[in-house]
């Protein structure tokens, strides 16, 4: 039996629609499954799967002593050098003695983490994103920056590598979901300053968000700490055409579902992408519901 645990506190935006798009789509096949709260976890037998959707239910103890095989999601993060907010030892806790089946966003991320993780049953899900279809008309030279403003997403690398388009007459617009981390690091960057220069910041939830990938005809990162960004692939089913860095490494990474990328830290490349929109697809099946749901099925064989 696959058993859901769900937690109130929900780690970032993504997480209810996470959620609720796997229930449903469970609920929609027909596969035997169901919520439980986490007191209760004890109680499964070691013919189940709970599945835990939320990273801080992985460290309680209910979850650390149930019988029960213990399934969760990679964090997008999980063997990139490029980060800074994951504690190498909470991750090695999580990876070694606690999850027993790990769901990850592509067969990329599958290799590099059995790199550092062999004996884990590994299932490439991909990740559920539904979008509405708000037939908003793109505004030219609009680009769009997703994500918290923090040191892992590069924000003296966006606005270094972004400054000669706003000198071209494109507008620039971070989008940032407002909470007291993204108010530390504003403060501490100065956002006024980057204002000055003709940055705009826009504070929004998910659906001022998507409104504005509406609009945007761009989305652009420069990060390498972020190997499955939700809002990126939210603005490419919008209809931004994505700048994004390409790696070479063999990580996980975007260029499993887009075709191609900048070289990383090249103002000129950039300018040469924007300018010249070079012919790239987006594979959306990584995010379809359906499709996730179906992976899952088959690779717990149930």
């Amino acid at each position: 039996m696959l058993y859901l645990l769900k937690n109130d506190d929900k780690q970032a935006p993504w997480q209810i629609q996470y959620e609720n798009l796997f229930e449903r789509e469970l609920s929609t096949c027909g596969a035997s499954h169901a919520t439980i709260r986490i007191d209760n976890v004890r109680t499964l037998n070691k013919e189940d799967i709970v599945w835990v959707m939320h990273y801080k239910d992985l460290h309680t103890p209910e979850v650390k002593e149930t019988p029960a095989r213990v399934m969760s999601h990679a964090n997008a993060t999980t063997a990139n050098p490029y980060i800074y907010q994951l504690g190498m030892d909470e991750e090695a806790e999580e990876m070694k003695d606690i999850v027993d089946i790990v769901l990850t966003f592509s067969k990329r991320q599958t290799e590099a983490m059995k790199t550092l993780y062999p004996d884990k049953q590994y299932i490439d899900v991909g990740f559920p994103i539904e979008v509405p279809e708000l037939n908003l008309p793109k505004i030219a030279k609009t680009v769009l920056v997703p994500g918290r403003i923090s040191p892992d997403k590069q924000f003296y690398m966006t606005a270094f590598l972004l400054t000669p388009l706003i000198k071209k007459g494109y507008e620039v617009t971070f989008c940032v979901q407002m909470n007291e981390k993204n108010k530390y690091w504003l403060d501490y960057y100065d956002k006024k300053k980057f204002e000055r220069l003709g940055f705009k910041f826009l504070f929004c939830d998910r659906g001022t968000y998507l409104a504005q990938a509406a609009i945007s005809q761009y989305v652009f990162s420069a990060s390498l700490g972020d190997v499955m960004q939700v809002s990126l692939a939210e603005a490419c089913m919008s209809g931004c055409y994505p700048v994004i860095p390409a790696f070479r490494e063999g990580l996980p990474c975007y260029d499993e579902y887009i075709s191609n990328g900048y070289e990383p830290f090249s103002q000129k490349e950039i300018i040469r992408i924007f300018e010249s929109r070079p012919h790239l697809s987006f594979e959306a099946w990584h995010f379809a519901p359906v499709t996730c749901t179906n992976r899952l099925l088959k690779g717990l064989k149930l």
